[in-house]
């Protein structure tokens, strides 16, 4: 059965979380008449804060304070990391994951408040869970790991990706729902390349999806 990805566009409500209160961050809702296969295959999952400098024209490194994590599956530049200065990408030469020292290729311009470093961290834990439309306590699980754990695994090596174990179907108007409890508050913006969600499935009519499927997720979820 061939599967396409839920990426991080896909999720209609995309939002930071509330420190040490496990908050929703992100979900998305099947269409009508459709139903979503959600396969056993690898995700993608990177979580990223925004952290914010002011430049002096002098200076290339900037210290993050927030939990920078270093990730297999990743480069530095554009991708664990990613800076911007004045709005606009910048290129960064070094990360120092152990310090914390992100090191841009050139001064910044001087300027309030006008860096902004985007960076994977490793506090926290994630879950994914499938929810009823009409429900609002209603819930199955589908996969839960901390933070750090899914940042330092190589997301792209099936082996090791973090993955939903169990094939699971979510009928029309059903929601997916990203969960996040973390002391850090990570961020959204469109500047945010970092952060990424990758999560498989394969979408088909609910005309297509077995009666005893739908009667099993109903006994799970009503």
């Amino acid at each position: 059965m061939m599967f396409n990805y839920l990426h991080k566009d896909d999720f209609e409500t995309k939002q930071a979380n509330t420190a040490n209160v496990e908050t929703l961050i992100a979900e998305a809702v099947v269409p009508e008449k459709m139903a979503w296969y959600l396969t056993g295959e690898a995700m993608q999952l990177f979580l990223a804060v925004k952290e914010t400098f002011s430049g002096n024209g002098v200076a290339t490194q900037f210290t993050t304070t927030k939990g920078i994590i270093d990730s297999p599956s990743l480069g530095d530049d554009g991708g664990a990391v990613a800076g911007y200065v004045g709005g606009a990408r910048a290129a960064i030469s070094a990360v120092n994951y152990t310090t914390g020292v992100v090191t841009f290729a050139s001064a910044p311009a001087s300027g309030t408040n006008n860096v902004d470093v985007y960076y994977i961290i490793k506090a926290g834990n994630l879950k994914i869970r499938a929810a009823h439309p009409n429900k609002t306590s209603r819930f199955k699980q589908l996969f839960a790991r901390s933070v750090q754990n899914i940042h330092s695994t190589d997301q792209y090596n099936n082996k090791s990706a973090p993955m939903i174990q169990n094939l699971f179907v979510l009928p029309e108007k059903y929601v997916l729902q990203i969960l996040l409890n973390s002391s850090q508050a990570i961020n959204w913006d469109n500047n945010n390349i970092v952060a990424q969600i990758a999560i498989p499935y394969t979408q088909l009519s609910m005309a297509e999806l077995p009666a005893d499927i739908k009667e099993r997720v109903n006994r799970l979820l009503i």
